[in-house]
């Protein structure tokens, strides 16, 4: 019993190895940059069949002062039946790092690549998760996104081995 359970914690200490091996953390992130509304241009296929099809995905990332270290995730998006919903999260920060978690679920966001800082603001945002199986692109503004970045993200994506979807975000009344 004691060498099956060897074996698995050691498969999954190699498997750990190799996936956080393949993703280059950013470590300096500005979290005052990085909150506010943000909107989801690209999702993994899997999330994306997962949330019903939903499109006008956007997110508003508030810091909660009374309660640190938590962000409130309010996410927005219209299913597929074209009612919009409101989901919130919230995720626990630790300090000096861009892992973060999902509180009460096992989950991680971590943020792999940060656009340009424009007026104090990340202009996108590309996250997954350990595993690397879920994947976000966000946004600050969709027709900069596709006019100056969307080549620099792409490229990212296909050398990483991403797939993903696009979001619809036309005929939105986002913010």
């Amino acid at each position: 019993m004691q060498i099956n359970v060897f074996l698995i914690l050691f498969k999954y200490f190699i498997y750990l190895s190799f996936s956080l091996a393949s993703l280059k953390l950013n470590q300096n992130i500005n979290l005052t940059n990085y909150l506010g509304y943000w909107h989801q241009i690209y999702i993994s296929p899997n999330e994306y069949t997962t949330h019903t099809y939903s499109k006008c995905i956007y997110y508003n990332y508030i810091l909660e002062l009374d309660k640190p270290p938590e962000i409130t995730i309010i996410k927005y998006q219209i299913n597929k039946k074209n009612i919009k919903q409101n989901m919130n999260s919230t995720l626990l920060l630790f300090e000096g790092k861009n892992i973060i978690k999902y509180l009460n679920d096992s989950d991680s966001y971590w943020i792999i690549k940060l656009g340009e800082q424009l007026n104090n603001k990340y202009q996108y945002s590309i996250v997954t998760n350990k595993e690397k199986l879920y994947l976000l692109v966000l946004v600050r503004n969709i027709d900069l996104f596709y006019t100056k970045y969307k080549l620099e993200v792409n490229d990212f994506l296909l050398e990483n081995h991403y797939r993903y979807v696009n979001v619809n975000q036309i005929n939105c009344n986002n913010n």
